[in-house]
Parts: C-alpha cells; sequence; structure tokens
C-alpha cells in the first residue's frame, strides 16, 4: 500500500487532540521510493521517525549492507534439517559433504566480521530516500 495521509490522520489527529508528541518508531524492509514517500509524508505531518534495521546481510532495505560469509547457505541448510534422530543427522551429514563443527564455527565468525561496521557498506538508494546525502 502505498503511503498515504488517510493511513496516518487519526495518528496526527491524536496528536492535535491532547497536545503529544508522535514518533513513527519501527519501519523500513520496503523498496526505496516506499521509504522517500513514507518518509515524506512524517515529514510533511511533523513526525519523527526511525526506520531500521540498521544493516542487513545481502540485503538493500536497510542503511547499511554486509557481504554473506561463504558456507553460509549450507550451514543454513544444516540448520533448518530435521535432526530429531541419530538417523536423521547422520543421513545429513553424509548429504552435506564438508559441514564440520570447524566449518561451522569458521562461517559464524566470519558472520560476525563481516557485520562489524568498518566492514559494512552503505545502501545509497536507501539513504537518499531517508533523505541523506551520499
Amino acid at each position: 500500500m502505498p503511503p498515504e495521509q488517510k493511513e496516518i490522520q487519526q495518528f496526527v489527529d491524536f496528536r492535535t487532540k491532547y497536545k503529544v508528541p508522535i514518533l513513527m518508531g519501527e519501519s523500513g524492509e520496503n523498496e526505496d521510493e516506499w521509504v522517500k514517500e513514507f518518509r515524506e509524508l512524517l515529514d510533511d505531518n511533523q513526525i519523527h521517525w526511525t526506520f531500521w534495521p540498521y544493516k542487513k546481510m545481502d540485503n538493500t532495505r536497510g542503511p547499511m549492507n554486509f557481504y554473506k560469509p561463504e558456507g553460509y547457505d549450507q550451514f543454513i541448510k544444516y540448520a533448518d534439517s530435521d535432526r530429531s534422530t541419530f538417523a536423521q543427522i547422520r543421513a545429513l551429514k553424509d548429504s552435506l559433504e564438508g559441514i564440520s563443527p570447524e566449518k561451522v564455527k569458521a562461517v559464524l565468525n566470519q558472520y560476525v566480521e563481516n557485520s562489524k561496521f568498518d566492514n559494512c557498506y552503505p545502501n545509497k538508494g536507501y539513504l537518499e530516500a531517508l533523505g541523506f546525502e551520499y
């Protein structure tokens, strides 16, 4: 749904009636154009805002981004698999060659390293949609 005045009017009316500030506390996860239109609607109505998430992996729906570690998809496939019996664990181990405790540790350590601010990179379109110069 596109950002429209009618969608926020009840909050504007509440603010006026009770003479209180309002804050749009969580938004984000959308296309740059929608973010821009919503942010402008909030600004036009003098509504304070926060957009999230700050950073995501391989996703342009936030201000910052970071790279997916090598082996991450295989790790997730293993983590999402049914491991409720020893037979399933053995079968899974055979089907996911290379998933060892050392590999899991390496993937998770790389995830942490990649997500550090110094290793992130900005999403230009999202930042511009929020009104920041890039």
